[in-house]
């Protein structure tokens, strides 16, 4: 799965005005050819609110239209917040290039759990629970010391990963993984070394 930008972009509101202006100009040259050059002559608060409410619509459509047909759904009046964002105008999760890379969330959320699911497990001797005791009393008889946190997860079927955490300053620091056979206590810790925990 590629990386994903949130991007966070809102108007920018010089590129509006831009657009607002050069939007009004033309609202201005279309109400003329609508009233026949008559615009220019009386030139009425009427007149005035049409080509302000054409001009409005304009921009509408032009930023619409640029957004759809950019790369990464920004228009041609947006403007980048910071470097990692997300687009909530088109709904856009996007590469780090800022490609379009997914039509919704719930698209990139379906691929990204796919890909981070763990794997089903086969039936094991041992709760989660207990295999975290496990591997915190297999650390305590080596270090001396025992991890205030230890979790389980399935590498595969048969493998678990159980890491073990300590808390230092209010920070929960990393302190070793083991990488073992659920049912035999037996593998590797982080480093490739091999251990039996029971």
């Amino acid at each position: 799965m590629e990386n994903v930008c949130w991007r966070y972009v809102t108007i920018s509101p010089l590129k509006f005005l831009f657009a607002w202006f050069i939007c009004y100009v033309i609202a201005a040259i279309i109400w003329d050819k609508i009233t026949k050059g008559k615009v220019w002559t009386r030139m009425s608060q009427f007149d005035v609110i049409v080509i302000s409410v054409l001009s409005v619509v304009l921009v509408l459509g032009v930023n619409k239209v640029t957004s759809a047909l950019s790369s990464n759904g920004m228009s041609c009046t947006d403007k980048i917040v910071s470097d990692w964002y997300y687009i909530p105008e088109v709904n856009q999760l996007c590469d780090k290039d800022g490609n379009r890379r997914y039509s919704s969330y719930d698209e990139y959320r379906e691929e990204f759990y796919a890909e981070h699911a763990e794997p089903e497990r086969d039936p094991c001797i041992h709760t989660d629970e207990e295999l975290a005791n496990i591997a915190a009393d297999y650390y305590e008889s080596i270090h001396g010391s025992r991890p205030v946190r230890a979790y389980v997860k399935a590498v595969d079927r048969t493998t678990v990963k159980i890491s073990l955490l300590d808390m230092i300053n209010g920070y929960e620091a990393f302190r070793e993984n083991y990488f073992v056979d659920q049912n035999t206590l037996h593998g590797t810790d982080h480093d490739g070394n091999e251990v039996q925990l029971r």
